[in-house]
């Protein structure tokens, strides 16, 4: 899949796309070069579409590169495993404080489904405390970002049978 291919999926300008990059802020490694084109997989796609979609949640960019990089493979294990059910995906963050003033925040990835989301505001009150209590809570629906991405795929006469593959492997299609 060409650059222009994966920029008019997830509607990013080429500007944004190569502020990305010279800001090392990518999701993705964008060194891959043939023939004068970039070239990049469904994977990197959906890399970008995740990262796409959690910055326009209010996620900074370097967190939302962060956390797709550092959660993708966990991600994708499970959309594929919970494919009849929608997957969400982003992050909680706490914000400890010393002498009542913020001092450090804590950001912790979610991916779950709905029905889980209980058992996992559980499970990070627990790991943050009461101490660094949870603020806040920003997700995106995984399962949803790469349906998207497909429909624009098919509105713009995008062929991929990669992309069309791993929507299938995820569940985004039926």
């Amino acid at each position: 899949m060409r650059r222009a291919d994966i920029l008019s999926l997830v509607d990013f300008t080429v500007g944004q796309f190569d502020a990305l990059i010279a800001r090392g802020l990518a999701p993705i490694s964008a060194s891959r070069r043939e023939k004068g084109w970039g070239t990049f997989s469904a994977d990197d796609a959906l890399r970008v579409g995740l990262f796409a979609a959690l910055n326009r949640a209010g996620v900074s960019q370097a967190q939302s590169a962060a956390i797709v990089r550092s959660q993708y493979e966990l991600l994708l294990e499970r959309l594929e495993r919970d494919a009849p059910s929608d997957v969400w995906f982003g992050i909680f963050k706490s914000v400890a404080r010393a002498q009542g003033e913020p001092s450090a925040a804590l950001a912790l990835p979610l991916i779950a489904t709905i029905a889980e989301f209980a058992d996992e505001m559980r499970r990070i009150q627990t790991v943050t405390g009461d101490g660094d209590p949870v603020e806040s809570l920003v997700v995106i629906n995984a399962t949803s970002v790469m349906r998207s991405m497909l429909k624009r795929a098919d509105e713009l006469g995008i062929a991929d049978d990669r992309l069309s593959e791993l929507a299938r492997k995820v569940g985004a299609v039926r």
